[in-house]
């Protein structure tokens, strides 16, 4: 089994996490699927942070977040389950599913944070889909958005 497979990454509060492109993904005990993706001052970025509610996703969902530069897309968000994630995917269009990193704080927070580093990909153009799976592989949330598209 491949380690994004075997659930979330247990990391401390506040802890920089490196994400690919240059980013960190820091998670924030403050407030509710309170999280930060920074790419210059991450610790000024967390300090910030800490005066926000964060995301505050409905129960058993999942939010998204998308940063292009040139080809590179790089895909963050959070999640909110009863159930932890054994893992998740995103998936541009019918293109295959690829497996997301996951991150969690310690205990049983009942959220973590999702990344995927598309480096090369490009912008999708078509609609992108992220699916939280369970341990037995049923889908425990699902979130699907479509691509920006300029002059829309």
């Amino acid at each position: 089994m491949k380690a994004a497979e075997t659930g979330p990454r247990v990391v401390q509060p506040y802890q920089p996490v490196e994400i690919g492109q240059g980013a960190k993904m820091g998670l924030l005990p403050q407030g509710r699927q309170n999280y930060v993706v920074a790419w210059e001052d991450f610790e000024g970025s967390v300090e910030r942070a800490k005066a926000y509610v964060g995301d505050s996703i409905r129960p058993n969902s999942l939010s998204g977040g998308l940063r292009t530069d040139g080809d590179d897309a790089l895909f963050t968000g959070a999640f909110r389950t009863d159930t932890v994630p054994a893992r998740i995917t995103v998936r541009v269009g019918t293109g295959p599913e690829q497996a997301a990193g996951m991150l969690m704080l310690p205990g049983e927070p009942g959220w973590g944070t999702y990344h995927l580093d598309a480096a090369g990909a490009g912008a999708p153009e078509e609609t992108t889909t992220v699916t939280a799976y369970g341990a037995d592989g049923a889908v425990l949330a699902t979130l699907s958005f479509e691509p920006f598209q300029a002059g829309r």
